[in-house]
């Protein structure tokens, strides 16, 4: 069991390390985030130290303590304005000669070269180096004069950008950092120019030496940003992941920023590693920001450096924010298309809304139609129901009289009775009157719609509510009695009169004589 947890811990152990790893990269990089935003707050807090710096100096009149104001001076200008370091540089080696002190004329002329050099003035920083006695000088004047000719070195190593001349400037460079090295002292407090020169030599155990030194450093100091300045580069040197130099040169620029350095290649080299990562937008802001501590510093030498490396990253930008415009574009079709066909749906719905609000208008109107021929159907069932008792009472009546008569013997008076047909022609008639009404009740448009079916000249012009005989045999048809015998039982002709009528009407017609009854059909359908 303790195996099984020891392997569990084990394989668990990397996942946790990246884990860890990455939630530092990218807590650190928020951080350096927001010293971007608040980067003005710390230009301006170096700023006011810098005034404060000169206004003593105006206000003494000892020459000293205005040589020593200005080496204060110079070291914050040298990481923050190039022209102002070179100035306050020079102006102490005419301090030192008035003074006539030629140690400090030394130094301020080592010091006054390793500004030039980190501006870019290799020649006049060469010229001054050349010109100092180096064998008369001191051991930590010799050490700095050599390290400052090592610096200069450098960075023209970085200015030239050529393998020919950089390799033999490196050996020079190495020279003069391992004559340093012969004088350096490790009792010393300023340890860096000693790392510095470990790092250059690639001394074994140089990466251990480092990670173990920066703990010890305060990490708001420039030797903090130094150190992890080196850290970061030997990690990516080493090749073996990008999460550990970008953290450490993320590390380094936050100070940088905070103390208001103005070092341009530092927060370069972290672009291009984040640009590798393809965290292109935060490559180019802070690409953007080195070119603009670049052009703030005022060295044409570090333009230089900073110009050849910024469009890579300013093109990998642009060209995404091409792709993301390019996306947004697409996206914003896609939703215009979506919005269209979203319209169309909604003009759909609404289109079928208004055909489901007129058909149940229809509906209403034919259910009302409906209802109302219901009605008169129902009125007139009801109408002539009472007919047909009223012919029922008359029938038995009839009967009853007929019966009295042949009981009593009054044989002549049931002839007379018998022979009578004015009753009944009466009844036909009043029994046809009540047809043709009920029928124009129910079909009021009847005759108008079979006249639209024949020629002009033969339309049918009522007089009063009443059907003549052509009419009424249609009439029947449209009530479903299509049977000859039926109409002519109905109408007291015979067969053949009934036939010879329908012939008649059907030579009237217009045209399509085979479907004109069909047509008479579906006269006042309610549903076609």
């Amino acid at each position: 069991m303790k195996i099984h947890i020891l392997l569990f811990i084990l394989l668990l152990s990397p996942i946790v390390y990246i884990i860890g790893q990455n939630h530092d990269i990218n807590k650190i990089l928020k951080e350096l985030d927001d010293a971007f935003d608040n980067q003005n707050k710390y230009d301006q807090l170096k700023e006011e130290h810098l005034s404060e710096l000169k206004k003593k100096v105006s206000l003494t009149q000892s020459l000293e303590k205005q040589y020593d104001i200005n080496k204060i001076i110079v070291n914050e200008y040298n990481t923050y304005i190039s022209d102002s370091a070179i100035f306050y540089a020079a102006r102490n080696v005419e301090i030192s000669k008035a003074l006539n002190k030629k140690r400090d004329e030394d130094e301020s002329q080592i010091l006054l070269a390793r500004t030039y050099a980190r501006g870019g003035l290799f020649t006049q920083a060469e010229e001054i180096l050349k010109s100092i006695k180096v064998k008369k000088l001191p051991d930590d004047l010799r050490e700095k004069y050599y390290s400052a000719y090592a610096r200069s070195y450098e960075a023209l190593i970085d200015h030239i950008n050529n393998e020919k001349y950089s390799a033999r400037y490196e050996k020079k460079m190495i020279a003069f950092l391992d004559s340093a090295r012969q004088i350096y002292s490790k009792d010393k407090n300023d340890i860096i120019d000693y790392v510095y020169i470990d790092y250059w030599e690639k001394k074994t155990g140089h990466l251990e030496h480092l990670l173990t030194l920066l703990p010890t450093l305060n990490p708001e100091s420039q030797d903090y940003a130094i150190i992890s300045t080196l850290i970061g580069i030997e990690y990516w040197e080493r090749g073996d992941n990008l999460e550990l130099p970008i953290m450490y040169l993320a590390q380094a620029s936050l100070v940088n920023i905070k103390s208001a350095i103005k070092d341009p290649i530092i927060l370069m080299n972290l672009a291009l590693l984040l640009h590798e990562t393809n965290d292109s937008e935060r490559a180019y802001k802070i690409a953007k920001k080195a070119l603009n501590d670049a052009n703030f510093y005022n060295s044409k030498h570090r333009n230089k450096i900073i110009l050849e490396t910024f469009p890579i990253i300013e093109e990998t930008y642009q060209n995404k924010i091409i792709e993301q415009r390019q996306d947004l574009t697409m996206y914003l079709i896609i939703m215009i298309v979506f919005a269209i066909g979203l319209l169309f749906t909604c003009l759909c719905v609404y289109r079928q809304i208004r055909i489901i609000k007129k058909n149940r208008k229809q509906l209403k109107l034919l259910n009302d139609s409906l209802d109302k021929a219901n009605n008169i159907k129902e009125e007139y069932i009801g109408y002539f129901l009472k007919q047909y008792s009223i012919y029922i009472e008359k029938l038995e009546e009839f009967k009853q009289s007929v019966y009295r008569k042949i009981k009593a013997g009054q044989t002549n008076d049931l002839l007379a009775t018998m022979s009578v047909s004015t009753n009944t022609k009466k009844e036909i008639e009043e029994l046809y009157s009540n047809f043709d009404m009920a029928f124009l009740n129910i079909y009021p448009s009847f005759v108008n719609e079979i006249n639209a079916l024949l020629k002009e000249e033969e339309r049918y012009k009522l007089k009063s509510n009443e059907l003549n005989t052509e009419l009424r045999i249609f009439a029947l048809i449209r009530l479903g009695i299509t049977d000859n015998k039926h109409i002519a039982s109905f109408l007291r002709y015979s067969m053949q009169t009934i036939y010879n009528y329908r012939s008649k009407v059907k030579a009237k017609a217009l045209a399509d004589n085979e479907n004109f009854e069909e047509k008479i059909k579906n006269i006042g359908a309610i549903i076609k």
